[in-house]
């Protein structure tokens, strides 16, 4: 993981608690490889992947798991999470891409 250096969400994330940061994706295409359901690409000229679609289910849920962790910048964040989703994220060693849980400070 990396430093806590967090960057603001791109605009062209769909809302929920699922995002991209901004400035951040290196266009390493791991997120497509494992989630092409639930990302898109901006532009492929300047670059930069969102969450088009969130999680609904829990194969979703493990496929933007599986996106996160395979990330190569940890650009793949959470905000507000579900309490259930963080605890499984933190189980898999991914706590340091939440942002924040619902119910907590």
């Amino acid at each position: 993981m990396r430093p806590e250096t967090r960057k603001p969400p791109h605009p062209a994330n769909v809302p929920g608690p699922f995002y991209v940061e901004l400035d951040h994706c290196t266009l390493c295409t791991m997120c497509e490889f494992a989630a092409p359901d639930l990302f898109a690409l901006v532009d492929e000229v300047l670059g930069a992947w969102y969450v088009s679609k969130q999680p609904a289910s829990k194969a979703e849920f493990g496929r933007m798991k599986e996106a996160m962790r395979d990330c190569e910048v940890d650009c793949i964040r959470v905000k507000n999470c579900p309490p259930d989703w963080a605890a499984r994220l933190r189980d898999a060693g991914m706590g340091g891409l939440i942002d924040s849980v619902e119910g907590e400070g």
